[in-house]
């Protein structure tokens, strides 16, 4: 027996017209108006990356702080009009690097800020901040101390907190468009690595016309 739900018919023709007069890019690229009119034109900076946590004191006493989670990348929505046959340059923005872990006596590193996403010069979505890496010696306790969360919708979770033996665990990359990546675990006070901070997720263009 077949499965009919009202109005679905109606859905489907409305819908697939539209997907054929979208283009989205997932890398850089050129963009060639079909014809003359407005463009609608949506994007997202790329993610920035989480830093690392810090490590202990040269004293094995106490251990480092976690890093800061990379801030998710801009959103920017324009309407742009275009004459039939113009080409516009796209750019993509990549994710950004999250900072690299660090060893005793030594605070974590920034991660790397996203890169932008741009229709050309009219639309232009900046990328998100790097997080901070963690600071060495947190001066309170023998824990590894845990890094923050990556920003924006689909931010990285950052690591959590590790015991006084133990290395600092990794944040998580970004999990959606423009997200930004989690910040790395800080060293437990007698381990001997700090958590890398996550990756940012790379950006995205749509153009709707």
């Amino acid at each position: 027996m077949d499965l009919i739900v009202p109005g679905i018919t109606k859905i489907t023709e409305a819908i697939v017209p539209l997907l054929n007069r979208m283009q989205i890019f997932y890398a850089d690229g050129n963009f060639t108006a079909p014809k003359t009119g407005d463009y609608f034109i949506i994007a997202f900076g790329g993610g920035g990356g989480g830093g690392s946590g810090g490590g202990p004191d040269s004293a094995n006493t106490y251990g480092g702080y976690g890093g800061s989670g990379g801030l998710g990348g801009s959103l920017v929505i324009g309407i742009v009009p275009l004459t039939s046959g113009q080409v516009v340059p796209v750019a993509v923005g990549d994710g950004g690097v999250g900072g690299t872990h660090v060893t005793i006596n030594n605070s974590g590193n920034s991660g790397q800020t996203g890169g932008v996403t741009g229709f050309s010069g009219y639309v232009v979505a900046e990328g998100g901040s790097g997080g901070r890496g963690g600071q060495r010696d947190n001066k309170t306790t023998i824990l590894g101390l845990p890094g923050g969360n990556g920003g924006g919708n689909g931010g990285g979770v950052g690591a959590s907190v590790v015991g006084s033996s133990s290395d600092g665990d990794n944040g998580a990359n970004g999990s959606s468009i423009g997200g930004g990546g989690g910040g790395g675990g800080g060293c437990g006070s007698t381990g001997t690595y700090s958590g890398y901070g996550g990756d940012g997720i790379k950006g995205l263009l749509a153009v709707l016309w």
